[in-house]
């Protein structure tokens, strides 16, 4: 009786945490990026949360080595805004 108990208790966290995987993906959804940063064109990426979390990820069109990754916040109420770091050292702060 007692290792049943454990099994379904296990099975019951196992479902439990595949549950919360399967609605993380369904409650997102990822949309292209399109940026202007210091006159130069870059495109990428961006996948948001229902929470107003994300994440971005762009890369340069003039020099396809420098690629920028960063996260974001968002809602409403204040809009969106971010920081990034770029694969040439550069950062950034955001605001949409």
């Amino acid at each position: 009786m007692y290792k049943m108990l454990l099994v379904c208790l296990a099975a019951s966290f196992w479902l439990a945490e595949w549950t919360n995987a399967t609605a993380a993906e369904l409650f997102s959804k990822t949309g292209p990026v399109i940026a202007i940063i210091a006159n130069e064109l870059f495109l990428g990426e961006a996948e948001g949360h229902l929470s107003g979390a994300g994440t971005i990820a762009i890369h340069s069109q003039r020099n396809p080595d420098v690629a920028c990754v960063g996260q974001f916040t968002s809602s409403a109420a204040l809009g969106g805004s971010g920081q990034m770091l770029c694969s040439n050292g550069t950062t950034a702060t955001y605001r949409f």
